[in-house]
């Protein structure tokens, strides 16, 4: 690029400089794109170096946004936990609604990322990215958490009327 098209950040690093240009005609949006990029750029660090002392959110004057109203895992007497996903959700959206019931579900068993990752043998910046949605977890996947929480995964066909 052009850098009178662009403003260009040096930022020094261990190994060297890392770079970013940025249009100087980029719009609201793609400012948005690219500072939600460099925010979860830093969250990735921070879940891969859990010791890095560092308020992300707080960096980007961001507040922790209100708890939903509706709890996103259903439980009944017997303690047992569940989500819902169909064919017409998106890969975006069931790994949103996967990722929003392990998190919900390991706060209720006050359990903590690091030590789900050491129960399942799943590396932490994985849990991490399974419960912020990022990806999708397999079967193999939801058998070693549930494992870890002495449980048992069900799969269920439920006939839509």
């Amino acid at each position: 690029m052009d850098s009178t098209n662009t403003i260009e950040l040096k930022i020094p690093i261990h190994s060297g400089t890392a770079q970013v240009a940025i249009p100087v005609d980029a719009t609201e949006d793609e400012l948005k794109t690219i500072s939600q990029s460099i925010l979860n750029t830093l969250q990735t660090l921070k879940s891969l170096n859990p010791d890095l002392n560092l308020d992300v959110p707080a960096l980007f004057g961001i507040s922790e946004p209100a708890k939903k109203a509706a709890p996103v895992v259903a439980e009944t007497e017997s303690k047992d936990a569940s989500f819902m996903i169909s064919r017409n959700n998106s890969h975006a959206n069931a790994a949103k609604t996967a990722g929003n019931f392990l998190r919900k579900y390991r706060e209720n068993q006050n359990a903590d990322r690091k030590s789900i990752s050491e129960a399942t043998g799943i590396a932490y910046s994985s849990v991490f990215n399974l419960e912020k949605g990022n990806s999708v977890p397999s079967l193999e996947t939801l058998a070693k958490i549930a494992d870890a929480y002495k449980s048992d995964v069900k799969v269920t066909f439920i006939n839509r009327k």
